[in-house]
């Protein structure tokens, strides 16, 4: 997909911003054995394998608990890696105005594209 960005941009494109929203999830959930397996070996694989993909990450609707959950999480975090990770309690709309291509943001996030996530909507799709 990067590669495809990059040829649609004319610029290098190497980097991704993930959307995690955190509706409607209950917080035991987070302090579950098999989440916590998972959230560390996503973290180790980003950090060791992914070092730089990463450009933002936004974590959007967090309920407030999650904000006290963070600063524990954010300690098997790389410093740098910390610094692009922005946590909301709700769904900023200056994100969507500011950051993101409307016609590529899923209908539920507020934007414009109305294809199922799995279908992987974006600009590389022409291209398939």
């Amino acid at each position: 997909m990067l590669p495809i960005c990059s040829a649609r941009a004319g610029r290098r494109i190497d980097k991704t911003i993930s959307i995690i929203d955190l509706k409607g999830v209950k917080i035991t959930k987070i302090f579950d054995n098999k989440f916590k397996k998972f959230l560390k070996s996503i973290t180790h694989i980003s950090q060791n394998y992914y070092p730089e993909l990463l450009h933002e990450m936004y974590i959007i609707n967090a309920p407030f608990i999650f904000t006290g959950i963070w600063n524990i999480i954010k300690l098997m975090i790389d410093k740098d890696i910390q610094k692009k990770i922005h946590i909301y309690s709700n769904t900023p709309k200056k994100l969507y105005e500011n950051v993101f291509i409307k016609e590529f943001i899923p209908d539920f996030f507020e934007g414009q594209c109305h294809e199922p996530l799995h279908i992987e909507p974006g600009p590389w799709k022409s291209y398939a």
